[in-house]
């Protein structure tokens, strides 16, 4: 077994003579029992050898990329994060996090999970710290052959950071928000209503207004709680979270102390 590395720091001219004879090795190796025969293993990997040779009889290109995904680093964070002591939400929205950020790379998720809550709500100094360890720029290639784009395009993380805003890193952060906290305020919605059923009830029917109050949305629960029977910091509480949701609504990620109160019940 012939192990062939670094072909990634070839030119493009050795690149492809290799290519013919690995080509050209495969047909010779017809004729040779499968047991009898030297083979070749050609990691590639960087640029210049973007393309492998075509599938041949005894020539056959396994490709690596894409294998990772969000998914995979979903699990990695739930495991990761699971020996630590914090509310189930708190728990979901990390590790959301960390997988719709990191999207492809284990490294930056263990980096990540490696930090705490603050850095992972927040990662786009630590993410341009990575950056500038690899040497990209605002102007680096995106592409899976330097390291710095997915198969289908999805940039890096790091890359991500490095843009002013970094629009596409906010648009990841706001994309875990709003799968686990979209959930919580609507949870948090029901369970003041509930509290409050029986006065809220008494404000819709003196109104001529025959909806269950457990169709009330925040936004309807701001204006009833300026009604009597609610207290100031129960009105700024409602504010707040209507504020919290319409600003996930307006795709807005929230601040990470904001976030981090809502995740945390």
């Amino acid at each position: 077994l012939v192990w062939l590395d670094g072909l990634d720091a070839l030119d493009r001219e050795d690149w492809f003579n290799w290519k013919r004879f690995l080509s050209d090795y495969a047909q010779a190796s017809r004729s040779v029992q499968d047991f009898e025969r030297t083979l070749f293993v050609a990691v590639l990997e960087g640029s210049p050898p973007e393309e492998a040779p075509p599938n041949d009889v005894t020539l056959v290109t396994c490709d690596w990329r894409d294998v990772i995904d969000e998914m995979d680093l979903l699990f990695l964070a739930y495991e990761h994060l699971s020996q630590r002591d914090m509310r189930p939400a708190m728990r979901s929205l990390l590790a959301t996090t960390v997988a719709r950020v990191a999207v492809w790379d284990v490294e930056v998720a263990v980096r990540l999970l490696d930090e705490g809550e603050g850095v992972i709500l927040a990662p786009c100094s630590m993410l341009r710290s990575v950056a500038d360890e690899k040497g990209w720029k605002i102007d680096t290639p995106v592409g899976w052959e330097y390291g710095t784009a997915s198969a289908t395009g999805t940039p890096h993380a790091a890359l991500a950071s490095l843009g002013d805003p970094p629009r596409e890193l906010q648009q990841r952060l706001w994309s875990a928000q709003v799968s686990v906290l979209l959930p919580e305020i609507d949870g948090w919605r029901r369970a003041f209503v509930l509290e409050h059923r029986r006065l809220l009830a008494d404000h819709l029917h003196g109104d001529g207004d025959g909806r269950d109050p457990l169709d009330l949305d925040v936004g309807d629960l701001v204006g009833m709680a300026q009604r009597p029977g609610f207290g100031s910091d129960m009105r700024r509480l409602v504010r707040k979270m209507n504020q919290w949701r319409n600003d996930i609504a307006h795709l807005q990620p929230l601040p990470p102390g904001a976030a981090r109160t809502l995740a945390a019940g």
